[in-house]
């Protein structure tokens, strides 16, 4: 009798295991594959240029420009920072980010929301930098309608001069 009940309890234990291997998989094969994320695209190179850039008037550029060409113009809106070489450079327009430019000519008449960091033979800054300005190179002008806050420095051949706080 015993080897009756042992063998009766032996089966049910069979099919209950049987039960839960057909319950997990049929759970299993249930559920939707996970999506696949693509990686994102590769940041574009920077662009050389024979042409020049330029961002018109009441366009608005999203994103960083890295640029080495002839000519960079910013008479819109730049929303990001500016890397750029060129010949020249006028920014007349609004850059909501820093400015890194190394050129011949500068002209500064527009409104640079961070700071301006420039290498150039010559620079007119007659507009407006809301941070940090550090300028080096030749000869500079500075117009009086421009306006900048935080340190500024010049460095004009080897003897830096340095200025604090909001100069008008």
């Amino acid at each position: 009798m015993r080897n009756a009940r042992t063998r009766a309890t032996t089966c049910r234990l069979g099919m209950l295991l049987v039960l839960l291997t057909l319950a997990t998989t049929a759970s299993l094969a249930a559920r939707p594959d996970p999506p696949i994320i693509e990686p994102p695209e590769p940041p574009s190179p920077p662009e050389v240029s024979v042409k020049g850039f330029t961002i018109r008037a009441g366009e608005t550029h999203t994103g960083n420009v890295v640029r080495f060409a002839p000519s960079v113009s910013i008479e819109g809106t730049l929303d990001g920072d500016l890397y750029v070489t060129a010949q020249s450079v006028r920014i007349s327009g609004v850059v909501t980010g820093d400015v890194f430019a190394a050129a011949s000519e500068i002209d500064v008449t527009g409104e640079i929301k961070k700071s301006f960091r420039a290498a150039a033979a010559n620079v007119v800054m007659d507009g407006t930098v809301e941070d940090n300005l550090l300028v080096s190179g030749g000869p500079s002008c500075w117009e009086a309608n421009r306006m900048f806050a935080g340190a500024s420095r010049r460095t004009p051949d080897s003897s830096p001069t340095t200025a604090s706080s909001t100069d008008r």
